[in-house]
């Protein structure tokens, strides 16, 4: 991982916690149209006219491409911050590590388990969680 890629990856981080403290986002939803969005992929395909923005502007344009589809409102999304800045930085991480894209994820992998998992898996290396991931739904 350079710097900038690095850099990238906490500032999803980031998009994802300040969905779920300022917009109230249901969690599980948001990482879904996260995940399907053209928002996530042209993050992955490092858009610098998107990428160099602030995250409050990566999450507008995201709401921007939702239109009326935007995820419900969850009063309880602000305890969840902590949880969804972990699984917006793995996701990202993920990518530029393998070049998963978010619909591969939301495709292959139950992303709302993996987000229910996140006692566990946040106490691991992102290397050692996303391996942890794979196994899991080999066992499944």
């Amino acid at each position: 991982m350079d710097f900038f890629e690095l850099k990238l990856i906490e500032k999803i981080g980031t998009v994802f916690e300040i969905a779920m403290r300022d917009r109230k986002y249901n969690r599980y939803q948001f990482i879904k149209k996260w995940c399907a969005s053209d928002t996530c992929e042209a993050v992955f395909k490092f858009d610098e006219t998107l990428c160099s923005q602030a995250r409050t502007y990566i999450l507008r344009m995201f709401e921007k491409e939702c239109g009326n589809e935007l995820p419900d409102i969850d009063a309880d999304s602000p305890l969840y911050e902590e949880d969804m800045y972990w699984f917006g930085y793995i996701l990202t991480y993920w990518h530029f590590l393998e070049g998963i894209s978010g619909k591969e994820v939301l495709e292959t992998y139950d992303v709302c388990k993996v987000l229910d998992e996140f006692d566990v898996l946040h106490t691991l290396s992102v290397k050692a969680a996303i391996e942890k991931i794979r196994e899991d739904d080999r066992n499944e």
